[in-house]
């Protein structure tokens, strides 16, 4: 299979917002496939907080159940999870494991956010609202 080929994850649960989608690499999938199943977690939660110069950052974290205010993403290996009240800011996301320098690292591509910090690990998500 080539690495940069992007796998479409669709909704588990269908929503009144009409998300249809996040889009994931195959080097992303296996990557977070590696990593639950070595900590033998559920899937990932994807989402958003307060971080950098710019104001804002993408988090992952490994989760073992689903909270009733969760939206569920599938692949054939992972299940990833978004909080609904973050929804439309990552609505078809790309989510991709690239090498930068010598390391790997999970890079987020969205059409939405165009400020960023300096260095690049940062955004400004000011004309979403309040999204904490």
């Amino acid at each position: 299979m080539k690495k940069n080929r992007y796998l479409t994850l669709f909704q588990q649960i269908k929503t009144e917002k009409n998300v249809k989608w996040i889009k994931i690499s195959y080097a992303a999938e296996q990557q977070i496939y590696k990593i639950i199943k070595k900590e033998k977690k559920t899937g990932i939660k994807l989402g958003i907080k307060k971080s950098g110069c710019a104001g804002a950052k993408y988090y992952m974290q490994l989760i073992e159940k689903i909270h009733p205010s969760d939206i569920s993403f599938v692949s054939e290996k992972i299940l990833i999870l978004i909080n609904s009240k973050y929804l439309s800011m990552l609505e078809k996301i790309q989510i991709d494991y690239i090498k930068k320098g010598i390391n790997y690292n999970f890079q987020f591509k969205n059409h939405k956010i165009k400020n960023f910090c300096g260095c690049g690990e940062s955004f400004d998500i000011e004309k979403y609202g309040s999204f904490l």
